[in-house]
């Protein structure tokens, strides 16, 4: 799943060229039963209990047992599986005053360790509602050593697209 670009070789070793960036694949941990049910989904009150306008939080997830901690069940315990062997999870939570969509999302390496993910969100005024709103991706296996910086922006429906 991961792509790397590579540049020219300095004494004999290829060495990538960066930004590279980085595939995903969307996480929903409703699993549909045959009627289209699911008793899990996500524990919202974990994550929105005390935000200020704008904010957001990022968290790598790397085991079954972490991610257990985010979701809730009703009856039993059948969400989304991931194998994190191979996988990891970045689960991006925040808070706005205006009800929006993602637009953007863009995950890119930028470094060796480092990587930065682009979140942009489209509002529209008016609605009486605030968007307590949840992003997981599923992306190749992340180690302890990476780093996401996180950059989320909120924007009009009608600001002109940059």
């Amino acid at each position: 799943m991961l792509l790397i670009g590579l540049t020219a070789c300095k004494d004999g070793v290829t060495e990538p060229t960066y930004p590279i960036n980085i595939p995903y694949e969307k996480y929903d941990p409703r699993l549909k039963d045959e009627n289209m049910h699911s008793s899990c989904d996500w524990n919202y009150w974990r994550f929105f209990w005390d935000y200020e306008n704008g904010s957001s939080t990022l968290t790598v997830i790397n085991s079954n047992e972490e991610l257990e901690s985010y979701i809730e069940c009703i009856y039993e315990k059948k969400y989304t599986e991931i194998d994190f062997s191979k996988y990891s999870l970045i689960l991006v939570n925040g808070y706005y005053q205006y009800i929006g969509s993602i637009t953007k999302c863009l995950l890119q390496q930028i470094s060796k360790t480092e990587y930065q993910l682009d979140i942009e969100k489209r509002y529209q005024e008016g609605f009486d509602a605030t968007d307590n709103w949840i992003l997981a991706l599923i992306v190749d296996k992340l180690s302890k050593n990476n780093n996401i910086e996180l950059n989320v922006t909120y924007k009009h429906k009608y600001e002109k697209q940059n």
